[in-house]
C-alpha cells in the first residue's frame, strides 16, 4: 500500500499523461488563451452596449460576419493571392541578390573595403523612404512592389550571409589548409556548413520583412489589389469589419511564415542539435 501511495504522489513528476498527451500541455495551451478570450468578451459587451462607436471599432460578431462575407464574395483570396505572389517574387529576387553580395564581400577582402561602406550607409535609409523613387522608376504596378519588397529582403541577407561567413572558426581554416583543401572545397566543405545557421537566419528575417513590407507596399502605393489595398479601400469607406480582417489576416500569414521557416531550418540543421 506504500508503495502504491508514492506512486500515485509521483504521477505529476513522471509526466501524468491524459489519453496520449502530458497534462500541462492542456493547462499551458489553455493558459494563454485566456487574455485574449476575456479581451474578445470584452469587446462585445462594450459594442453590444454601444459604450465604443461602431464605426470606428467594428465588433468581433460583425468582423466575423466581414470575415465570412469576404470569403463568400472570393475577394479576401484573390486579394490574398496577389499578396503572397508579390511577396514570393521580391523574397525570391532580394535573397539571390543578398546571398550573393553577401558571399562576396564575406570571401573577399577586397570586396569588403569597395562594397561595405556604400552598403552600410544605405543600410540607415529607412525601407519606406525609397517608395516615391521607387514608384518614379518603376510606376506603380507590381513591378514596384516586387522591387520594393526585395529592396527590403536583401539587407538582412546580406549582413547575416556576412557576419555568417566572417564567424566560421579560425581553427577550421587552419585545418583545412592543414589539409591542403581548394579554394572551392574550402567554400563547399567548410565555410557554407559553418556559415549555413547565420545564413538561414536571414533568409528567415527575409521572409517576415517580405510579409511586412508587401501589406506596406500595397498600402502606401495604390496597389490594385491585395490584402493592404483592401485595407486602404475599406478604410475609405469606413468598413471597419473589413480592415480588421485585412489585420487578423496579416497577422496569421506572418505567423505561419514564422513558423514554417523555423520548421523548416529545424530540419534543414537537424545535423547540428545546437540550432536545432
Amino acid at each position: 500500500m506504500s508503495t502504491l501511495s508514492a506512486d500515485i504522489r509521483t504521477l505529476p513528476k513522471r509526466g501524468f499523461r491524459i489519453g496520449t498527451l502530458p497534462a500541462a500541455f492542456h493547462a499551458t495551451h489553455y493558459r494563454g488563451l485566456l487574455i485574449p478570450l476575456v479581451l474578445l468578451v470584452l469587446w462585445e459587451v462594450a459594442a453590444q452596449f454601444h459604450w465604443i462607436n461602431p464605426i470606428l471599432l467594428a465588433s468581433p460578431s460583425i468582423i466575423f460576419h466581414g470575415f465570412d462575407r469576404s470569403l463568400t464574395e472570393g475577394d479576401l483570396l484573390l486579394n490574398l493571392q496577389l499578396s503572397v505572389t508579390r511577396m514570393g517574387l521580391g523574397w525570391l529576387a532580394g535573397s539571390l541578390i543578398g546571398l550573393a553580395v553577401g558571399l562576396a564581400i564575406g570571401l573577399s577582402r577586397t570586396a569588403d573595403r569597395v562594397l561595405g561602406p556604400t552598403l552600410h550607409a544605405f543600410r540607415q535609409i529607412a525601407p519606406f523612404a525609397w517608395i516615391p523613387l521607387i514608384s518614379v522608376w518603376f510606376g506603380l504596378g507590381d513591378s514596384a512592389k516586387v522591387a520594393f519588397v526585395a529592396l527590403v529582403v536583401f539587407f538582412p541577407v546580406v549582413v547575416n550571409t556576412y557576419e555568417g561567413i566572417r564567424g566560421v572558426p579560425k581553427q577550421l581554416i587552419e585545418v583545412s589548409r592543414v589539409l591542403m583543401f581548394s579554394k572551392a572545397r574550402l567554400i563547399r566543405s567548410v565555410i557554407l556548413p559553418a556559415a549555413a545557421p547565420a545564413i538561414l537566419n536571414g533568409l528567415e528575417l527575409g521572409f517576415l520583412y517580405a510579409w511586412l513590407s508587401t501589406i506596406g507596399a500595397e498600402y502606401l502605393m495604390n496597389a490594385t489589389g491585395g490584402v493592404g489595398s483592401m485595407m486602404e479601400s475599406a478604410q475609405e469607406s469606413l468598413e471597419m469589419d473589413i480592415v480588421f480582417v485585412g489585420v487578423i489576416v496579416s497577422g496569421l500569414i506572418g505567423f505561419g511564415i514564422s513558423l514554417s521557416v523555423r520548421l523548416a531550418r529545424t530540419r534543414l540543421l537537424h545535423w547540428r542539435k545546437s540550432f536545432a
